[in-house]
Parts: structure tokens; C-alpha cells; sequence
């Protein structure tokens, strides 16, 4: 980004097409895609960073191939105030099941969403949502997503969105095969998405030859992919 904070140019909006498809790639791999100076992409990114543009990396993973399903729930509440919604708000964020949470202006006051692995843990969590909340939810809808897609940020760029563009997961099916290793390295680019290969390999406890192929044979599987956000 330049100086001007306020300026998104072209360079920042090649940057964020570039990122958004593979936020994982170094900056000189970046520098060889875009014929940009990898000091500049460095420092075009940190702007973009400092000033809110890109928020953080994130990395998608395709659950329906661990054997995990979604599930988006709507609640309508009464008898709260603000502050008791945020408080709701608050306690679904801190369950480890919830994946996202939104406060909602219209028919349904927040929406969420939940990982589970069966119907059980379903069952279970929706006990436990209405015995915290007895008293003030009205209303639950749920609603399982089947396939889910996510897009690249084609209006950043002039450019075509193409199939090859899209990010999906899907219900559970036959579930991937994967081991300790690679659930260690997906958490851990998880939470740090442009990681170099030798700092995940030290947090795992393995070779970074043995990050990289792991990486790759993921990626080729389609069980995760890095983008922006």
C-alpha cells in the first residue's frame, strides 16, 4: 500500500489476487509471478497488514474429508438486552465446536456455526445451548451445509474467475486418511499461515523435507487450502 493509507492501487490489488489464491507463497515466488521487487511486496503487504486491508491469513479446511459435517444455526432471541446477546455471543465464540459468530439485524438476532463428527454431538450441543439459554431463546433453525465454495476476490483485479479459482469442501463421504503428523501440521498452519517450513517443522517435531511433502500431498488431496481475509 502506498504512504497514503487510504489508497488501494494496482500493485496492492495484483498483491491481494496473488495472496488470495495461495497466501503461502514466498515473496520471492511472488516477485517471479508478478515481476514486482520482493522488498516492495514485503513492504506492500506489511502496509496492507498495518492499515486493516488484509486482516489475517486463514487456511480452509475441507472437514467433509476428516469426516466432519457443518452446521449453520440461527437463533431468535427475547427477553435480553444488548448486553446479555453479547454475552451469548461470547460463550459461543469460547465453545470449541463453533466455528464462526455473527450478531444478525432482522428476524434472527445471531447466527453461528458448528462442527460435529455425528449426531450425538449434535444432540449434545443443542441440549447444552438451551439449558445456558432457556430463558431467552425464542427460536432455532439449523441448516447443513452440503457444499460449501469459496471464491477468490476477482473484483480486486480485472480478471475472469475460472473453476480452477474456487475453494471447496464438502459433507462427509469416505474421510481422508491422515495421521497424528498431519493433524499437527494442519493446526499449527492454522494458526500461522505463512509459517516458513523450517518453524512448522521445529512446532512439529519433524523434518522440514517431511512438512513440505506433507504439505503438498494435502494440498494435492484438497483437504486445505491458504487464502486471506
Amino acid at each position: 500500500m502506498s504512504n497514503n493509507s487510504s489508497t488501494f492501487d494496482s500493485i496492492d490489488k495484483l498483491l491481494v489476487r496473488a495472496l488470495d489464491g495461495d497466501s503461502r507463497q514466498s515473496f520471492n515466488a511472488l516477485e517471479r509471478k508478478l515481476g514486482i521487487p520482493a522488498e516492495t511486496i514485503r513492504y506492500r503487504i506489511k502496509g496492507m497488514l498495518d492499515s486493516g486491508v488484509i486482516s489475517h491469513f486463514i487456511t480452509i479446511i475441507n472437514i467433509g474429508k476428516l469426516g466432519i459435517s457443518v452446521h449453520k444455526v440461527l437463533l431468535k432471541l427475547h427477553n435480553v438486552d444488548e448486553s446479555r446477546i453479547q454475552r451469548i455471543i461470547e460463550r459461543l465464540k469460547s465453545h470449541k465446536m463453533v466455528n464462526w459468530v455473527a450478531r444478525l439485524d432482522g428476524v434472527f438476532d445471531i447466527a453461528f456455526t458448528i462442527w460435529i463428527q455425528g449426531l450425538r454431538e449434535l444432540s449434545d450441543f443443542v441440549d447444552e445451548l438451551k439449558s445456558s439459554n432457556r430463558s431467552y431463546i425464542s427460536r432455532l433453525c439449523f441448516a447443513v451445509n452440503i457444499d460449501v465454495e469459496f471464491f477468490t476476490r476477482e473484483y480486486t483485479a480485472k480478471h475472469r474467475r475460472s473453476g480452477q479459482e474456487i475453494t471447496k469442501f464438502e459433507a462427509p463421504r469416505h474421510p481422508a486418511k491422515i495421521d497424528k503428523t498431519d493433524l499437527l501440521i494442519m493446526r499449527q498452519i492454522c494458526m500461522d499461515v505463512r509459517a516458513a517450513t523450517a518453524e512448522l517443522a521445529r512446532k512439529v517435531g519433524v523434518a522440514p523435507e517431511t512438512v513440505a511433502a506433507r504439505l503438498r500431498r494435502l494440498r494435492d488431496a484438497q483437504l486445505l487450502c491458504v487464502h486471506i481475509s
